[in-house]
């Protein structure tokens, strides 16, 4: 679980992995401490079926919180689009290398003031 502004309306907003499925629930928060409806669903989509980490940040810049999954062979970016879902924006696909990605995180690496 991981919290984040996902849809940038100044409140926190509360995802969810489903690490056995793939299947993430998102709850928008209403500003008062609880939740509004309705809810955002979808599932992660990979080629091996591993749903391990989950993990949010700004990675760009866009005042929104975008939602990273360590899925194995991969690390997948999805964003909220104005359309009310989830998209998957970005894959970094690891099938070349020799890491696993069993967890992920969000941090300023480089000193830039913005997130990788």
């Amino acid at each position: 679980m991981v919290t984040g502004d996902f849809d940038k309306d100044g409140n926190v907003d509360v995802a969810v992995l489903d690490a056995t499925t793939g299947y993430v629930e998102v709850q928008f928060g209403d500003g008062a401490g609880g939740f509004r409806s309705p809810v955002s669903n979808f599932t992660i989509t990979t080629s091996n079926s591993q749903y391990r980490g989950i993990a949010v940040g700004d990675l760009d810049g866009d005042g929104k919180a975008e939602l990273v999954f360590a899925a194995g062979d991969s690390v997948q970016v999805y964003d909220w689009q104005n359309s009310g879902s989830f998209t998957k924006t970005h894959t970094i696909d690891l099938t070349t290398s020799t890491i696993d990605a069993t967890k992920v995180a969000v941090g300023d690496l480089t000193a830039a003031g913005s997130q990788d």
